[in-house]
Parts: C-alpha cells; structure tokens; sequence
C-alpha cells in the first residue's frame, strides 16, 4: 500500500509540475487578454477555443486515451509497444485528413469566423494530444509534463508579441495556439523518438479494432462534456450576447486552476487505478486514495475562492467587473467535476468506457435543460447553477455505479466539514471587503492545513526523506530517469 501511493504522489508532482507552469503562464496572461481584447472579442475566443478543445478528442474517437490504456499493458514489450503507437498514429492520419477533406467544402459555403485558423487549431492539437498520451503510456511522466511546458512558453511569447505588439487581435490568440501545438508535438516525437516505434508494417486490423472498441464509447463522454461546456457557452450568445459570454468566460478562468490542479492528478490517479484495480486490497487502496482526495480538493475550492477575493482585481480589468460574482458557484462546480473524474479512473481501469460515457450523458441532460429553463430568468447565475447540478448528479449516479466495481467509503462527516468550510469562505468572499478578504484568506488557509494535516505530515515526512538520502550527485542521476 505505501509503495502504490508512493508512486501515485511521484507521477502527480512531475506531471503537474509541467501543466502548473502552463496554467500559471495562462493566469498570467489575463491581463494581457483583457487589456487588448473587448468582451466580445474574448467572448468569441472563448467559444471558438471551448469548441476546439471540446471536439479534437471527438474527431480522433478518443485515440489518445485508448494509446494510455494499452500501452500501460504493453509496457516491456517492445513489439507491441510499436503496434499500439504505428496503429493508433495511422487512424489518427487517416481520421484527420477525412475530417479536413470534408471540412474544405462546408467552409466554402458556410461563414465560420476564423475557419482555417480553427481547422489548423484542431488538426494540430489532435497530434499534440495523442503524443502527450503517448508519453504517459511509456511511463515517460517527465517527458509528458515538459511537453506541457514547451507549449506554455510559446504560447506566452506569442501571445504577447501578436496581441500586444503586432495588434494582430483575435487571430495572434489561435496563431499562438497552432505554433504551440506544433511545437509541443516536435518536441515529444523527437524526445520520445516515436520514428523507432513506426513500423507501418506493423500496422494491424486487430489492434485498430480493439482500440476503437475501448476508445469509441469515451466519444459519447466528449460529447458530454461539450454540451455542459460549448453549449453553455452557445447559449449564453445566443441569449445574452458575446459580450456576457467573455465575462463568464473570464469567471470560468479562475475555477479552470483548479481543474487543472484536479486532472493533473486525475492522470497519475488513472494510471495506478488501472495498475492496481484488480489487487486484492484494491477497496481499501481506492477509499483512502479517494476520501484524501475528496478531503485536498474541497479544502482546495475553498482557498480558490478565498485568494481569488486578493486577486481578482489585480488580474481582471473592471471591463470584466461582473465576473467576481459567479466565480464560487463555478468553484463548486469544479469541485464535483474533480470527483467526477476520481469515479471515472475506475470505469477506465475496468475498460468500462461505455459506462463513462452513459454517466457523462446523464449529467449532459440536466444541464443543458436547466441552462434554457434558467438563463433567461436569472442570467449568467443560471448557467453557473446549471454546471453545478449536472456535476453534483453525475457524482452521485457514479459513487453508486461505480461499487458494481469498487466498493469506496469516506470517513463520516467529511462532506458536512467541507460544506460547512465553503459556506464560511463564500460568505465573507460576497462582502467584498479587502480586510475581511485578507481575514477569509488566513482562516481558510488555517483550516484548509488542520484539514489535510495528516497528508501534508505524510509529504513533508516523504520529501524530507527522500533528500536526507540523495546525495546532488543521486538527484541529478535519478531526474535525468525520468
């Protein structure tokens, strides 16, 4: 059991060390968005970018997640490590290029702001993506959250020299994002030196029929997660206009850290979900990984909400103003989707992915019909409310599906104590004071550290530790492993 946290905790912290510095450099460029682009203007980057990162994964059938999961299996075998990656990048190619042919003619007679750009957005964020799995597959974790990197720093330069110094508006935003792919997939399949693994002869129906099989039910999932996000986003325009869509987006911005604080997680907690899901202890090991978790992210939501009351201002212009109120509702809503995803390892570990998609698609439903009965009586409030029922409905559905498979408990009066501990953040958050901010924010910490104190004692025993025993000489080595 140590050992198999052990390596859970070892994965998160070098993946997220590379996709904190991404979401770190995006936070920071806030200013630089809302200074450059009106809230229309945003509110069309919003949607376009919600929609390309929504449909990439669809348009590949979920490839990348099913290149994880076998390659996981695979590990150690080198010929069938090369079968996983030759067929899972032919299916890509082929996919892509039918998706381009067919997207040419519809962009003819079809107006599309800014049609190419997203088509070329699309095209190499799917390569981008399917190496960033490739990665995790091959247990190479470091070279996944250095990938991470190479695409924060490019987009972060430029960002800043299309938007702010060649005034080239919302096409320097997807200029960026095409070269920051491109330059991401570079980087993984020279580091990775993907050619060795591309043996087109190697090139079998029988792999490509069962990827497909597992990865073809996650393209209902993404289908899911488009309706509680893109159309979110579409009918906030349609009935409240871009510029209410470029605030909500801007309030969306600060909740996103903590789901990507959440995925980040998500992918180490997969990975060993899928290594150790038939192991004799394996309920035990799923209740004290998930009930921690639970335990880290409600105390995580509470902080965001009090530290955003510090910085909203300093990162939003007063353009944006507006956005301060929704952000806790979409904290709440971040919160359950990070349980959402803890509940989905299992169903992935299980080859379950029929299952992910059925619960993705129930929350679906309730949110897209409370987002139209809401959003034209109480506005962007509405859609907040709506993202968090359909992710508080899809944790329930799965916390009981999911014992078919696992049986997970939680310790009791964790969900009171996390309650309790929102209720107290949001309330001083709504005042709007600074000083009564700057109370919110040490007090939340305070509890946030009683909260987590076994973990955090357990981290600092671990890392004090492991430093005590490596001399530099052994750190440099064991990094360069990674």
């Amino acid at each position: 059991m140590p050992n198999k946290r052990d390596e859970l905790a070892k994965n998160t912290l070098i993946i997220s060390f590379g996709g904190l510095s991404g979401q770190v450099v995006a936070f920071l460029l806030l200013p630089l968005y809302t200074a450059y682009l009106q809230t229309s203007a945003y509110g069309t980057v919003d949607l376009i970018i919600t929609y390309v990162a929504l449909l990439t994964p669809v348009i590949t059938i979920q490839l990348g997640m099913g290149a994880f999961r076998f390659l996981i299996n695979a590990r150690g075998n080198d010929k069938e490590l090369s079968s996983i990656i030759t067929t899972v990048v032919h299916t890509a190619v082929l996919l892509v290029v039918v998706f381009a042919a067919a997207s040419l003619p519809i962009l003819k007679l079809v107006h599309i702001p800014y049609a190419y750009l997203v088509l070329l957005s699309i095209c190499t964020g799917a390569f981008s993506g399917i190496f960033m799995q490739f990665a995790r597959g091959l247990n190479r974790n470091g070279v996944y959250a250095l990938g991470g990197i190479v695409t924060a720093l490019t987009t972060a330069t430029l960002n800043v020299i299309l938007l702010a110094v060649l005034h080239m508006g919302v096409k320097g935003v997807f200029v960026s994002a095409i070269l920051a792919n491109s330059a991401c997939g570079v980087y993984l399949f020279m580091t990775l030196r993907l050619h060795k693994y591309l043996k087109f002869k190697r090139h079998e129906k029988n792999m490509q029929k069962e990827l497909l099989k597992y990865s073809w039910p996650l393209v209902t999932n993404g289908i899911s997660w488009w309706i509680i996000n893109a159309a979110d986003r579409t009918i906030i325009a349609i009935f409240l206009g871009l510029s209410s869509n470029g605030i909500y987006a801007i309030a969306y911005k600060f909740p996103t850290i903590f789901n990507t604080l959440s995925s980040y997680f998500n992918l180490s907690w997969t990975e060993s979900a899928s290594v150790h899901i038939n192991d004799d202890d394996k309920d035990q090991f799923f209740s004290e990984v998930m009930g921690s978790s639970v335990r880290f992210f409600g105390s995580l939501a509470a902080l965001m909400i009090a530290y955003t009351s510090l910085i909203f201002g300093v990162f939003v212009n007063h353009r944006y103003g507006k956005a301060y109120d929704y952000i806790p509702i979409l904290v709440v809503a971040s919160f359950f989707s990070a349980v959402v995803a803890l509940y989905g390892a299992i169903y992935i570990a299980k080859k379950q992915t029929k299952q992910v998609g059925n619960t993705s698609m129930f929350a679906a439903i309730i949110n897209i019909v409370l987002t139209l009965a809401l959003v034209k009586i109480i506005g962007l409030y509405g859609t907040s409310l709506a993202t968090v029922a359909g992710y508080f409905a899809m944790t329930i559905y799965r916390h009981y599906d999911a014992k078919k498979y696992v049986m997970v408990t939680y310790e009791k009066n964790l969900i009171v104590k996390l309650v309790v501990f929102y209720a107290f953040a949001s309330a001083l958050y709504y005042y709007n004071n600074m000083i009564l901010n700057f109370i919110n924010a040490i007090a939340v910490t305070v509890i946030a550290i009683f909260l987590n104190r076994s973990v955090i004692k357990t981290l600092r025993h671990k890392v004090y530790s492991k430093l005590k025993r490596l001399s530099p000489e052994q750190e440099i080595a064991e990094m360069s492993d990674i």
